[in-house]
């Protein structure tokens, strides 16, 4: 049978969430039976949005986009390092899993201490029929005090499985057009083919390119483009029961070009930048031999598993500088860099499962960087999970499910041997963009409880994750940069519910807290405002300075009743303390020392108000209206960040 979806959308619109304690395969993360938060794919196709970060806001806890970026998490897509996140298409994404815990440090040199966002693409399932979806979006505003904004984004995928073959293939193209002011076109292709001749093998091929121009109004005349290429292969072979082993190699390419020209404001002059910047890398990843064995029945399983990753990267990039002057004197620099690095990793792990009741694991990565100092970084982890439910409330029927997980890891110090993180990071993200210079720390205790068949479903956890980073030191020339530790102790609280279920009306909801402080430890010299101006680190009495403490929250409404539905998203921020000044000197006055400023802001994110017009016509299996709205209801105490602008639009969606 084939199936056609058809959605024409007059706007980018947010979906529902779904919280829930789900485990994890091993693979390149290995989180089992621990509380991760899930996304579905099939929110996101009904309600995709072009830019994925934002979409998370309020409804991942403990994540921050007005505060944090891509650069600030892990991604791992299909299995692969990215900090690319929206090169997949939306509607290309299965399913998103979020985790932030105590095993974060056991993705070694490439840990985020901020947490792990696992994507898996869209794959077709084997005899699946043919599926095909066109997608249609656009959307403006006219906000007084802002520029009218429209975008637009249109989407086509096929998916097709066979006994032994399945393939599945995306195209999308968004323009985004703000007041005259930028104007962006981005395309992406996602296609890939699975071929299963035989049980016990599975190979496959994956490609993703993504190109995309840019260019700014004619007051900066900025003009560029960014090309991403990827692709990758694995063979997995399960040649007796228990045993695996999964070979994937994937190659990146990545190219960065763009000009700039602008004029001064008080004088007469004219800049000119010029760069271009390639990235090559080639990656060994996840090969992995793994195997378990069952004892006394399968009452008790061992697993155990081999790793090893390599991945060699090429940097080059060109920069050229001209300005001239209102005398008509040319200034010309140009600035030339290449760099070969690579990093190789080895992991091994146990595990122990006893009756789904005690769950044991541990194990220890080594990575090896081409670019550090320290030749071997190690990171050692741990996790033990007990089911709870099964020991002590087994004949429970109030009580469906619950878990208890604790949780540790460590990775050892990575110093770059120019002793600057920032010149470490490299743009496509397969190597980290700001390790740690000294060792790294993460220790997590959470627990989950489900209850009423898992009508209700609550998680919790407490993180406390010990970093580093580094500070410029202007008062010695010897060394600009020194290390610091940075300590931050983290709560978070998610609940779903079921609320009512009949068949003409339901009702679900979502809610979350989280609550961040982070503690700086200025330990490294006790340092004192320059004399002679400048930025320079000051100490506290107790050579502590707390920033950065913020309480976010988050809530999600599900509502049907007949032919209605309404869905929201909305997210809230108490006590924002951010920095609001630097510590700095003015000769003449007196030095600002790390000035706070409190910050509130709540805003629902995204409305969907649908109607189900059902099967108007004997083509059409089923449709929907949707009236869409982002951000119409928000309101901000001390606004630290510019508004969000408002917007209202249509969405069609027809299934044929």
């Amino acid at each position: 049978m084939k199936k056609i979806i058809l959605t024409i959308s007059y706007l980018l619109v947010g979906c529902y969430f779904t919280y829930a304690q789900e485990a994890v395969p091993g693979d390149s993360l290995q989180i089992n039976n621990q509380p991760v938060i899930v996304i579905k794919g099939e929110d996101l196709q009904k309600f995709p949005s072009g830019d994925l970060m934002i979409a998370l806001e309020g409804r991942v806890p403990g994540f921050d986009s007005f505060n944090q970026s891509q650069s600030d998490f892990l991604f791992i897509i299909d299995g692969i390092y990215s900090n690319n996140v929206n090169s997949i298409s939306t509607s290309e994404i299965e399913e998103i899993k979020f985790y932030k815990g105590g095993l974060i440090a056991k993705d070694g040199i490439y840990s985020s201490t901020n947490g792990t966002f696992v994507v898996t693409t869209k794959r077709s399932h084997y005899n699946q029929p043919l599926t095909t979806t066109f997608l249609l979006q656009g959307g403006s505003n006219n906000e007084s005090g802002n520029s009218s904004y429209f975008s637009q984004n249109y989407q086509v995928g096929v998916h097709k499985g066979y006994k032994i073959m399945k393939y599945g293939a995306g195209l999308s193209y968004s323009s985004n057009y703000q007041g005259g002011l930028t104007n962006v076109d981005q395309y992406i292709l996602n296609a890939n083919l699975d071929v299963k001749p035989l049980q016990w093998l599975e190979t496959g091929v994956h490609v993703n390119y993504n190109p995309n121009n840019f260019s700014d109004s004619p007051s900066s005349q900025l003009e560029g483009n960014i090309k991403q290429l990827n692709g990758d292969f694995y063979f997995t072979v399960k040649p007796m029961k228990g045993l695996s082993n999964t070979f994937t190699i994937a190659k990146s390419k990545l190219s960065y070009k763009y000009d700039l020209i602008y004029s001064g404001v008080t004088t007469e002059y004219i800049n000119y930048y010029s760069a271009n910047q390639n990235d090559n890398s080639i990656t060994f990843y996840d090969n992995k031999l793994n195997y378990e064995y069952g004892f006394f029945k399968n009452h008790l399983i061992v697993g155990a598993s081999l790793t090893y990753n390599r991945i060699k990267q090429g940097f080059s990039s060109e920069m050229t500088y001209n300005r001239i002057d209102e005398y008509n004197q040319p200034t010309f620099s140009i600035s030339v860099q290449k760099i070969d690095r690579s990093v190789q990793s080895y992991m091994g792990g146990l595990s122990f499962n006893v009756n789904n009741w005690l769950i044991l694991e541990g194990g220890f990565r080594i990575d090896e960087p081409s670019f550090a100092s320290v030749k071997h970084v190690k990171s050692p982890y741990g996790a033990l999970t007990i089911d709870y439910k099964n020991i002590l409330f087994k004949q429970s029927n109030t009580i469906s499910s619950g878990t208890l997980n604790i949780a540790f890891s460590k990775r050892s110090k990575l110093i770059a041997t120019n002793g600057l993180s920032s010149s470490i990071g490299f743009t496509n993200g397969v190597f980290p963009t700001e390790p740690g210079p000294l060792d790294n720390k993460v220790f997590s205790l959470s627990a989950s409880i489900g209850l009423l068949k898992n009508c209700v479903l609550i998680n919790g956890d407490w993180t406390d994750n010990t970093t580093s980073t580094f500070f410029p030191n202007y008062l010695s020339s010897s060394n600009p940069f020194s290390a610091h530790e940075i300590n931050t102790k983290s709560w978070r609280l998610w609940l779903n519910s079921e609320i009512y279920k009949s068949t003409d009306f339901s009702w679900s909801m979502g809610i979350n807290f989280s609550n961040q402080k982070n503690k700086l430890i200025l330990s490294e010299g006790n340092q004192n405002t320059s004399p002679t101006g400048g930025l320079a680190i000051v100490t506290t009495e107790d050579d502590d300075q707390s920033y950065n403490k913020v309480l976010l929250g988050g809530i999600q409404q599900g509502i049907r009743f007949k032919k209605l539905s309404l869905e929201m998203n909305g997210s809230v921020c108490f006590n924002r303390d951010a920095l609001n000044a630097s510590v700095y000197q003015v000769p003449g006055r007196q030095p600002i020392i790390n000035e706070f400023k409190n910050y509130q802001y709540f805003a629902i994110n995204y409305m969907a108000l649908g109607y189900s017009l059902g099967n108007v016509s004997k083509y059409v299996k089923n449709s929907s209206l949707y009236l869409v709205g982002r951000n119409l209801i928000s309101t901000t105490e001390n606004q630290l960040y510019t508004n969000i602008p408002k917007y209202v639009g249509l969405s069609l969606k027809v299934e044929l």
